[in-house]
């Protein structure tokens, strides 16, 4: 039995603004992978059960002369997760496993806009943070109100897209606070914060009822070998050339 509820409330008639609430109990089985995947599987495997409450908000409009579209939402909640599956590598490999209970509360926030600069010129922004505290709370730990491994506090996102009537460019950057890399959290387990940087130059022709798409990309774009998971480091500045064809 997995019960939900969710609000949503308008408060004024003429406004795109709307505050929304929400509690849902739900479930998660372990995968067949999660099970039995060569070295990686753990066949003892506990089903995850969540609470989850969310309170948000959301507004989206137009904003006079700042621009010609916006769209905002905030939203904060808090999660109580008993058995929850993690996947914790090590050197060669990862294992996973169950933590007791945990405990998250975190706020997310969204943020997009557009605007029209000149005839077939266009500009569209997003923007995403995201606060996750994740904490092991199970009875007796040795862990307790440890952040779980490989879970940052802090991350975000961001990208600006120009569309011009010769070629479209895009900007993007992902980034990640810090993280353990093992459920104890002490500073030899830490590991570095990140931002990716990428850009991308396409161009789409479209001629009777077919569609050419060439683009062209530059990913890591400061060449740094940052690290996702432990030791094993992300490549430097890559480049990418694709071209797709619809008929």
């Amino acid at each position: 039995l997995s019960p939900a509820v969710s609000l949503t409330w308008r408060p004024v008639k003429k406004a795109s603004w709307r505050l929304r609430a929400s509690y849902k109990d739900i479930f998660r089985v372990p995968t067949f992978n999660d099970l039995y995947y060569l070295l990686i599987g753990n066949s003892r495997l506990r089903p995850e059960k969540t609470r989850q409450w969310n309170v948000g908000t959301t507004w989206a409009g137009r904003m006079g002369r700042v621009a010609d579209y916006v769209s905002l939402s905030v939203d904060g909640y808090y999660n109580e997760v008993d058995d929850k599956i993690v996947a914790v590598p090590t050197m060669f490999v990862w294992k996973m496993s169950n933590v007791g209970k945990v405990e998250t509360y975190g706020v997310d926030a969204n943020l997009a806009a557009e605007w029209t600069l000149a005839k077939a010129w266009n500009l569209g922004m997003t923007a995403a943070y995201s606060f996750m505290q994740a904490e092991d709370v199970t009875k007796r730990s040795k862990l307790w109100r440890h952040q779980i491994a490989y879970t940052p506090k802090h991350s975000g996102a961001g990208g600006l897209v120009l569309e011009t009537p010769w070629v479209n460019a895009a900007y993007n950057v992902a980034w990640s606070g810090e993280r353990y890399r093992l459920p104890q959290n002490k500073e030899s387990n830490l590991i570095d914060a990140y931002a990716d940087h990428s850009v991308s130059l396409y161009r789409v022709f479209r001629f009777k009822g077919h569609k050419l798409r060439l683009q062209v990309d530059v990913a890591n774009l400061g060449g740094k070998n940052y690290e996702v998971v432990r030791y094993y480091p992300m490549p430097g500045r890559n480049f990418k050339v694709a071209i797709t064809y619809s008929l």
